[in-house]
Formats: structure tokens, C-alpha cells, sequence
């Protein structure tokens, strides 16, 4: 398999603090990763600095090849890469049909293809385009 984002030797932590000291992570193309540890462990502090909300001191995140570490957070988000928070109701009055019609509308915005396109592909994949 490909490797979709990869993270070599990531290190980044808060106010001359480190939390991350050389973290390596492979998510290869079609796999889902679970990330756990406990509380403190530096899971919230590798997600952001993957998403470019915290800039690491040292080593490299990428997707498909292309180098993200240290970029701002939209440049990331642009190439693909997003950070879905679980468990904060966020959006708790949407309905599905709504949450769905956001989903369809970052696709379009980040992938800058057409209606058609994306909708076709969206419905006909197992996994929705997820």
C-alpha cells in the first residue's frame, strides 16, 4: 500500500516545552488509524501539528509525498487533510441531510471539482467519499 500521510520524526510542544519527541506515523491510502494514549500522552499536540495548528521544532508530515510540516493551517486543509473533533456536538441540531450537504460542500471547495463529478463519485463509493 501507499502511504497516504506519513510523519517522520515530529517533534513540537507548547511555551519551550516538548510533548512530541520524534513521533513516526504512516497512514497508508484506504486504512483507518486509531491514535490512543492516555490523557497528556500528546495526541491532541500531534494532531495539530499534523493540521498546521502548532508548528513542530523538527521533522516532517506529508500527504502523498507532498511535505505539509510547518504550513499554515488552511494550506493544509487545502491539500486534504482535516480535523473532525468527536464528542462536542458541535453541529447538534443538523440533520443528516444538512451535515451531508456540508460534507459535499468542502469536498467542492477543497478539490475544486464540479457538481456532477462529486456527487457521482460521493454516492457511487462505498464509503460515501469519506
Amino acid at each position: 500500500m501507499t502511504a497516504l500521510l506519513q510523519v517522520v520524526g515530529l517533534r513540537a510542544g507548547y511555551a519551550g516545552g516538548t510533548v512530541l519527541h520524534g513521533v513516526d506515523l504512516t497512514v497508508e491510502q484506504g486504512r483507518a488509524v486509531a491514535l490512543l494514549g492516555r490523557n497528556g500522552a500528546g495526541k491532541s499536540t500531534l494532531l495539530a501539528a499534523v493540521m498546521g495548528l502548532l508548528r513542530p521544532t523538527a521533522g516532517t508530515v506529508s500527504l502523498q509525498g507532498r511535505d505539509l510540516a510547518g504550513r499554515p493551517a488552511h494550506q493544509v486543509a487545502r491539500a486534504g487533510v482535516a480535523l473532525v473533533p468527536q464528542g462536542r456536538r458541535v453541529f447538534a441540531d443538523l440533520t443528516v441531510a444538512v451535515e451531508a450537504g456540508m460534507i459535499l460542500a468542502a469536498l467542492l471547495y477543497i478539490r475544486r471539482v464540479t457538481t456532477t463529478t462529486t456527487v457521482a463519485r460521493v454516492m457511487s463509493s462505498p464509503d460515501r467519499g469519506l
